[in-house]
């Protein structure tokens, strides 16, 4: 479906931008994402956790297969309905996903658990067997800021300029930050800047011209 517009906000990841748009913009496909999978535990009990707080995370050079955990009851305990349960999540591979699970259309979820169970056994100290487990396998879900993303947005910000120019910003994941917290600040940001320039001249990376 066509539908006329006069400007156009993309949130969508930058490589898939990049197949959509009539004048290419080589650096918006030099972001690609990495596979994760997600795993939803719930175990019986509030006394699961040895510690409160959101997570953690878990630095690269730990070679470990989790890259971090959220404690959901610790942060949004209303969502626990008043029931004797902790919840948390755990996020699997990122960059290593092949290497541990293989490829993305044959990864077993089944194993992806068991690794998780054991890691959350091993980190955490929980012992319990979760009730009815969720997992799921997200591809290119997070994106990765290789050597030279700073460099690469500048020259993006450029093209939007110069091939778009009033039409199309952007922002998301793929920019200034993975996060809730950036992708909500930067498109905070964005929907601003565009109110107040009457949607003139903005692109959303004007934060990168000053680096």
């Amino acid at each position: 479906m066509k539908m006329p517009s006069d400007h156009i906000v993309s949130a969508i990841p930058s490589i898939k931008l990049s197949s959509l748009l009539p004048k290419s913009i080589p650096t918006l496909n030099k972001t690609v994402g990495t596979n994760i999978g997600v795993v939803n535990l719930l175990f019986s009990g509030k006394d699961v956790l040895p510690i409160q707080g959101f997570g953690y995370l878990v630095p690269p050079i730990e070679k470990e297969p989790v890259l971090g955990v959220v404690f959901d009851s610790s942060n949004l305990p209303e969502q626990d309905h008043g029931k004797d349960i902790t919840r948390i999540t755990a996020m699997m591979g990122g960059h290593r996903f092949q290497e541990l699970f293989g490829e993305l259309e044959t990864a077993s979820k089944e194993q992806i658990l068991e690794m998780t169970k054991s890691t959350i056994s091993r980190q955490l100290g929980i012992q319990k067997e979760p009730i009815e487990p969720q997992v799921s396998v997200l591809p290119e879900c997070i994106p990765q800021y290789l050597v030279g993303h700073q460099e690469r947005l500048v020259k993006t910000n450029s093209d939007l300029k110069k091939l778009y120019p009033d039409e199309l910003s952007v922002t998301g994941a793929s920019y200034l930050g993975v996060s809730v917290n950036d992708c909500v600040a930067s498109s905070y940001k964005l929907v601003n800047s565009l109110v107040a320039s009457k949607f003139k001249g903005i692109t959303g990376l004007e934060k990168t011209s000053r680096y």
